[in-house]
């Protein structure tokens, strides 16, 4: 499962060739993952396997692993969580609106 986060102040590569803070950022990404999930009603949490700061500036891109655990219309929501800085970010989206002939389309 993918969940793309757009219109952040996220640092981006640096154009020049410079050194990035490239440990820094991998600090901060690790600290952003240990924070985020996502959650199908009635189910345990499912933790990034990683996340990509890297694609474009103001955005990153959560990647979770598919499994075992998956929304049905049943599940009726999917809560996804993160935490960056003082900043918290809560979103939930309905089962029934990412159906695709009649199952989830995730």
């Amino acid at each position: 499962y993918i969940v793309s986060l757009t219109s952040l102040n996220v640092p981006g590569p640096r154009s020049d060739g410079e050194d990035d803070g490239s440990d820094r950022r991998a600090n901060m990404d690790e600290e952003i993952k240990k924070q985020t999930y996502l959650q199908f009603k009635g189910q345990d949490r499912i933790s990034p396997e990683r996340i990509d700061t890297r694609q474009s500036r103001g955005a990153i891109t959560f990647l979770f692993p598919r499994g075992e655990k998956s929304p049905t219309q049943e599940n009726k929501e999917v809560l996804f969580v993160t935490r960056m800085g003082p900043a918290a970010i809560n979103a939930k989206f309905l089962v029934k609106d990412m159906l695709y002939k009649g199952r989830p389309d995730l």
